[in-house]
């Protein structure tokens, strides 16, 4: 379509089109041949997200629903779309508190943010970490064992902190906008100064209160690879006990949504019966 065609069906002057147009090209959305903008090869790796879990989406909706109604908190699912995590679901829980995040947002997948999508290959993970190549030692070996704790618990714990309430704000107030190069290094800084402290460790005492952001675990394919993660955004104080039973919950779901995404297939092995 051309700038006046699109002009014409959105019923907004051309300058506003123009500015979100050019938006739309410096990310890949749209591509400009001629006086046409086509759609643009940044569309692939998001389309082959949603196709990948698809059926994932549909599922989890009802599920992760209904859990998100009953604790009254709001529930995200996520994919990742080459080097960006997508949010494709977004739910409220009874309270009206949304997750603040919106379908269609696009966080960068940088260590520590995506770890859920790798902790269940320990070759995935040690290269997600290597591709960051200027952070000391000590960083890697936090997240090393951040990625472990994930591995051996099967669902990960985010703690509530400055560093995480902020990245969230700043997301929420982004909306569905298109991120700039600039907003995107920003946001890529601060999710890299988050280290691994986020995490909440393997043991955790059940009578302590802990500060959550939320709790997710992974949707796994036919081929094991993780196609979309799932999370409850708590964003309170959680005892130990409480943040165990919700997990479970949540695993329980996580497995039920992994067996419909590949139910033509046969189904994985429970999560809840893995090693």
């Amino acid at each position: 379509m051309s700038l006046t065609e699109l002009s014409d069906a959105l019923g907004a002057n051309r300058s506003t089109i123009l500015n979100i147009v050019r938006q739309l090209v410096d990310a890949g959305w749209l591509r400009k041949s001629d006086r046409q903008y086509l759609l643009g090869p940044g569309l692939i790796p998001l389309g082959r997200a949603a196709e990948s879990g698809a059926e994932g989406v549909l599922y989890a909706r009802a599920e992760l629903g209904q859990l998100a109604a009953n604790l009254g908190v709001g529930a995200t699912a996520t994919a990742l779309a080459g080097d960006a995590i997508v949010v494709v679901d977004s739910l409220g829980g009874t309270s009206g508190r949304p997750s603040s995040l919106l379908v269609g947002q696009r966080l960068p997948a940088v260590p520590p943010s995506g770890s859920l999508f790798v902790a269940s290959d320990e070759d995935a993970s040690a290269r997600w970490i290597a591709a960051v190549t200027d952070w000391p030692e000590e960083k890697r070996l936090r997240l090393m064992r951040a990625l472990d704790a994930i591995r051996e618990r099967k669902f990960s714990v985010e703690r509530l902190t400055p560093s995480s309430l902020h990245v969230r704000t700043l997301v929420a107030e982004l909306g569905a906008a298109v991120m700039s190069d600039e907003f995107r290094s920003s946001i890529v800084g601060l999710i890299e100064d988050l280290g691994t402290m986020e995490y909440l460790e393997v043991e955790f005492d059940p009578g302590a209160t802990y500060p959550v952001s939320y709790i997710a675990a992974p949707v796994f394919s036919r081929e094991g690879s993780v196609v979309l993660t799932i999370a409850l955004h708590l964003l309170r104080e959680v005892d130990g006990a409480e943040i165990d039973r919700i997990g479970q919950q949540l695993l329980r779901v996580a497995d039920r949504v992994s067996q419909e995404v590949q139910r033509a297939n046969g189904a994985i092995p429970s999560l809840a019966d893995q090693p």
